[in-house]
This record gives C-alpha cells, sequence and structure tokens, in this order.
C-alpha cells in the first residue's frame, strides 16, 4: 500500500530535513535576539543623553502631572471658599486674638519670610511656618506627617495653647455675635455655625490655595519653550540624583514621611535637635522622621528645613545632597537644580489676587 504512494514516503523522508532547518533558524533567531536584547532595552528605557537630543524633558519624564485651577466640590464652593478667606484672617475667633493669617501671610505665600513661627506671646516656636499655597495636594500635614486631613489640621492649630489658643465653642460663639459671618453661614449652611460647617469653609479656602501656571505646568501643557535649558537638565539630575523618590507626585512632596539624616547627622552641623514624628508615636524607627515638604513654589517660600535655619535655596540643596544623598554636588548640578526649582514658581492663586 506504501509503494502506492511515493509522494507520502518522500514527505516522510524529507522530514527531517525540515525540522533541522527550523531548528537552525530557531537558534539563529534566539542568538540575535539575546544580543540585541541590551540594546533595544536601553532605546525604549532609558531617557535620551541631554547632549544627544533637543533640549527637552524626556518622554518618561512627561508623567509629571501640573497643577491646575481647583474644581469646585458643589454649587456654593466658591462662595464658602472666600468666606472661610475671611475666617482665615479673622482674630476675634481667638481669646489671644491670633488669626491663622497672623504666620500664613496671604501677602507672603501663605507663609512668613521668618525662621520660625512666632506664638501668640510673640516668642518663636520650635518650627518653621510651611506654606499653605498647594496644601490641599498634599496627603499628610504638620511637619511631623502625622495629620491626614486639613481637618485636622485646623482642629490641631485653634486648640494649640502656643497658636491660637482657643477653643471650638468660643470660636463658633465668635463667628454668631459677628453679624456678617453669621448672614453668611446663613446663606451658605442654611444658619448652621458649627465645627462642620467652620471646618468646611476653612479647607475650602485652602482648596482654593492652588497656585497652576508656573513654567513646568506650561511646559506639560505643550508650551515647550516655557522651561530654559538649565531648569531641563536641573530636573535630569533631580530626577537621576534621586530626590524625585521622596519629592514626588503633583506637589512634588507633602504625600509622605522620611528621615532627615539619612547618609550623614544634620544635628551635628547646626540643625536644632527635633525628634519629629517620635514625638507624636514614641517610636524609636520615627526619630528625625518629618513630613516631606511639597516644592512648588519652593524659591519664594523660604527660609528652609523644620527650623528655618537655611535662607538660601542653593545651599537647602548641597544639605540634602550631603544628608539624605551622601554626596557633595557639584556646583553646576546645584545650580541646574535650582534652576528647575525656580520653574516650579507660579503666581499666587486667584483667590489671593
Amino acid at each position: 500500500m506504501a509503494d502506492s504512494n511515493p509522494h507520502f514516503l518522500e514527505a516522510l523522508r524529507d522530514r527531517p530535513r525540515r525540522l533541522q532547518r527550523l531548528a537552525v533558524l530557531i537558534v539563529v533567531f534566539g542568538a540575535a535576539a539575546m544580543l540585541l536584547y541590551p540594546l533595544l532595552g536601553r532605546v525604549l528605557q532609558d531617557p535620551p543623553h541631554p547632549e544627544a537630543v533637543e533640549e527637552g524633558l524626556p518622554p518618561v519624564d512627561r508623567a509629571l502631572l501640573p497643577v491646575t485651577t481647583p474644581v469646585p466640590r458643589g454649587p456654593l464652593w466658591r462662595e464658602r471658599a472666600e468666606l472661610g478667606k475671611r475666617l482665615f484672617s479673622d482674630p476675634m475667633l481667638s481669646p489671644k486674638g491670633m488669626a491663622c493669617s497672623h504666620c500664613h501671610a496671604l501677602d507672603g505665600y501663605a507663609t512668613l519670610d521668618r525662621p520660625r513661627s512666632p506664638d501668640r506671646l510673640g516668642q518663636e516656636t520650635a518650627r518653621n511656618i510651611p506654606s499653605l499655597l498647594n496644601v490641599a495636594l498634599n496627603s499628610r500635614f504638620g511637619w511631623a506627617g502625622d495629620l491626614r486631613t486639613l481637618a485636622e489640621q485646623l482642629d490641631r492649630v485653634l486648640r494649640n495653647p502656643r497658636h491660637m489658643a482657643s477653643s471650638w465653642e468660643f470660636a463658633l460663639a465668635a463667628i454668631a455675635a459677628k453679624p456678617e459671618h453669621a448672614a453668611a453661614f446663613g446663606q451658605l449652611y442654611d444658619g448652621r455655625i458649627e465645627q462642620s460647617t467652620f471646618t468646611d469653609a476653612i479647607v475650602s479656602f485652602e482648596e482654593a490655595l492652588a497656585t497652576p501656571g508656573a513654567p513646568l505646568d506650561r511646559y506639560l501643557a505643550g508650551e515647550t519653550g516655557a522651561l530654559e535649558p538649565d531648569a531641563i537638565q536641573g530636573f535630569r539630575k533631580f530626577r537621576e540624583y534621586g530626590c524625585i523618590a521622596c519629592h514626588q507626585g503633583r506637589n512634588l512632596g507633602g504625600n509622605m514621611t522620611a528621615r532627615f539624616g539619612v547618609l550623614g547627622n544634620p544635628f551635628e552641623d547646626g540643625f536644632a535637635e527635633d525628634p519629629g514624628l517620635y514625638a507624636k508615636t514614641g517610636r524609636e524607627g520615627d526619630r528625625h522622621v518629618f513630613r516631606v515638604p511639597g516644592l512648588r513654589n519652593v524659591a519664594l517660600t523660604r527660609p528652609y528645613f523644620h527650623d528655618g535655619s537655611v535662607s538660601e535655596l542653593a545651599e537647602a540643596v548641597r544639605k540634602m545632597g550631603r544628608y539624605q544623598l551622601g554626596q557633595e554636588l557639584p556646583r553646576k548640578d546645584v545650580a541646574q537644580i535650582v534652576a528647575f526649582l525656580e520653574a516650579l514658581t507660579a503666581p499666587p492663586p486667584e483667590i489671593l489676587r
């Protein structure tokens, strides 16, 4: 029966040769893929070398998110934010005459150009005054980073004996006794003057403190000329040194805690001793742990660090390199990183203009 089908026998005899040729092709292609994989991986994954391409952030860096105009949470959000602004600046809410704006000056990027915040007696407290601009983009609050909401932050400051030294009962009674405040709560909160509505007004105001329009934001929106070459190189250095591991997210910080002094002891070099988060938790692992500050508008919100001991941005960059990275950064790299940080400066928020 097999003799009657010679083509079938020929196909059987030819099959080993075809399999051999297929095996050779597989080996050749496999070897080629192994040789090309490292090169292909670099092309797909590594950013272009700055000297080899036109000036611009590589595609991997375009994942940065710009700050945008605040989106109203409801139909009365803007009016409630304006009410919050008035409450923020009202010293009558504290028995000691301390308004929120006493430390977070609304004509000074919501901070003060002084090392540490003044208490109700005019004496300096232990820590620097963080800016409130873009504060609603954070997920951790206070220098220790132990607070998780703006409402918690407000409650702590209002009742802190060294700050407003007030109470909810006193603040709410002061609002009710002031006709313009009482009328506003009548229009915006159905007359409910209580902790929740007071908090909502203040938080609405803080949400309105976003600052879109920085050169980086304009660049990310497609305005390719918005960033100077030094700022672009500065971001490359910022990323390559690893600064972005902590200063990340839309606010370039404000969403995590980190130890100050990872690769060096800053407290032996003039920084004020501060236990950081340890003072709240008692855990040794939290000693010298602080909230990572957001970097937007950092060029205009000096001085820097928890104790406000550094007044120049370039010096702050050098000290971060020394204590967090274990490196003495070259002068050129520091200048370019500063150029990038200056590109995070935006106009004041609309509600403050």
